[in-house]
């Protein structure tokens, strides 16, 4: 193509421009080279896995990360310890298992004092103090290695109901002594007597084997 400088006039053929005579200056068009990314076609398509290899790669991944959790599991629950013995590091997996162990407790209990009544009797008796009476006897020795206070309490029954009376006593280790309470009654009323004992109590301890459940590894 020419083109006239002047008259910016374009020729496909001459020398001279027929306006104004110039002459005519061959100008050659740069050939401008399309873009690959304007074009579908340029594109480069991509290349994709086949299934085997996606498949072999899953597999490679799943097995890692199947690895990767139990040495995790493994040394937070302390199953496995490493040696090293010819340069070589090895995993030695450790063996653990409950067993019952067995230990002792100091247990308080309350301790009653050992006697034994020796004699006991309800007994009648007229004097110029009471008249007619009936007089309850207990006779109690203290087994224990030291004294202690003991209670007698009587019940005198009657016809009218049921009187009751207390005594108490300091007993000193391996001693007897003789408690005794005197009822007045009219003469000839029928009386019937009962007595129980309290002796004293004291806290003590024993000690008892219990078991606990411990874990225990090779």
């Amino acid at each position: 193509m020419k083109y006239c400088k002047k008259c910016n006039k374009g020729y496909e053929y001459g020398k001279f421009c027929e306006d104004c005579g110039s002459r005519l200056v061959e100008v050659v068009e740069k050939e401008t080279k399309p873009k690959f990314d304007d074009f579908e076609e340029f594109k480069k398509p991509k290349k994709e896995l086949d299934k085997g290899s996606k498949i072999l790669i899953y597999g490679v991944v799943i097995l890692l990360g199947i690895v990767f959790v139990v040495l995790i599991l493994s040394y937070s629950s302390g199953t496995f310890k490493t040696s090293t013995t010819g340069g070589f590091v090895g995993v030695t997996t450790r063996h653990c298992y409950n067993v019952q162990e067995p230990y002792t407790v100091e247990v308080p209990y309350t301790y009653t004092y050992q006697y034994s009544v020796i004699d006991s009797t309800l007994k009648e008796g007229i004097n110029l103090e009471y008249g007619a009476y009936v007089e309850g006897v207990v006779k109690i020795a203290n087994s224990e290695d030291k004294g202690g206070y003991f209670t007698v309490n009587y019940n005198f029954v009657t016809l009218d109901g049921t009187e009751k009376r207390t005594n108490r006593k300091y007993i000193p280790a391996h001693q007897t002594e003789t408690f005794s309470s005197i009822y007045d009654i009219s003469l000839g009323q029928d009386v019937r007597g009962s007595y129980t004992v309290e002796a004293p109590t004291e806290t003590r301890y024993r000690t008892e084997t219990r078991y606990r459940t411990v874990q225990k590894c090779d």
